[in-house]
């Protein structure tokens, strides 16, 4: 029953990260500047450091458990987060990660199939994102 509390735990930690890194923040950002967050310490303004703050709790649970499948996508994230928030070199950090991160879930799932708007693997996907972001 623990883990299962410590997985659901890790699965809002991951899914709070998010949010608060999405378009829907942006979009409603007077809603959030004026009225806040659940947690009083969110604010619009630090929103994208507690987004990170929130993945690495979930970070935390998926390296215990060797979930490379949920670090591929927490270190994405972090590098989409990162990249919001203008810290290149962290976002250029975290995507490199999560390929580090993929590449050992393949080795272990050799016949998972990961779709990405028609690239040929998540290396490509990356590494145009990287391209995007202005990595080096």
């Amino acid at each position: 029953l623990k883990e299962s509390n410590e997985a659901g735990l890790a699965e809002l930690y991951r899914v709070y990260g998010l949010f608060l890194n999405s378009y829907a923040v942006e979009r409603w950002q007077e809603k959030y500047k004026e009225g806040g967050f659940i947690e009083s310490e969110v604010t619009y303004e630090n929103r994208f450091e507690k987004s990170v703050e929130y993945l690495e709790k979930a970070e935390e649970f998926y390296s215990k458990n060797k979930n490379y499948s949920a670090l591929t996508n927490i270190y994405l994230r972090m590098g989409f987060t990162y990249q919001n928030a203008g810290s290149l070199s962290k976002a250029c950090s975290m995507l490199d990660k999560s390929v580090v991160y993929n590449t050992k879930f393949m080795e272990l799932n050799p016949n998972a199939v990961i779709e990405l708007d028609g690239f040929p693997s998540y290396k490509a996907y990356v590494i145009e994102r990287k391209q995007r972001f202005g990595c080096e």
